[in-house]
């Protein structure tokens, strides 16, 4: 018989010390699951790995090494909201987790995106356009392209 081995008692899950963890889109990305089980090996927390990929998703990123590229070169301003102590994430460490991750946790956070973006003041446009993340399929394990929505903040003239 082939069982699954559970980590040590010792061992928790990694919980990370956001410096902004009152926004409510941080709060947002907390809610999500995350799917992987406590490890010593782990050394990123699921809202770093979800923050990093939203925000360069909205500067342009659409695979994981432009989210790497991105992510590296605002790694200052990234400290100010998520924890990054640790650096930021690699390629496959992105893959791995959004390999294993809830279809419905991803689309929580799109939800709790729009709602924040509806309490907009009056006089701005928002604008929207989707895109679709390269490198997200896995055709083996039967998993679709993650499909991003990318906002522009307008003032009205």
């Amino acid at each position: 018989m082939n069982k699954k081995r559970s980590a040590p008692k010792h061992i928790q899950k990694q919980i990370g010390n956001h410096p902004r963890s009152d926004l409510k889109l941080i709060q947002a990305i907390d809610s999500v699951t995350d799917p992987r089980g406590a490890s010593c090996n782990f050394k990123h927390p699921l809202v770093t790995i979800l923050f990093i990929t939203i925000v360069c998703s909205l500067c342009g990123a659409d695979d994981w090494e432009a989210i790497v590229l991105q992510a590296n070169s605002m790694r200052d301003w990234l400290a100010k909201y998520v924890d990054i102590i640790n650096g930021v994430p690699c390629v496959k460490t992105f893959k791995r987790v959004f390999a294993t991750l809830a279809p419905e946790g991803l689309e929580k956070i799109q939800r709790s995106l729009i709602e924040l973006l509806k309490e907009k003041k009056s006089g701005e446009i928002i604008s929207f356009d989707g895109k679709t993340m390269r490198g997200t399929s896995c055709s083996e394990k039967d998993l679709k392209a993650i499909h991003m929505l990318q906002g522009l903040l307008m003032k009205k003239i």
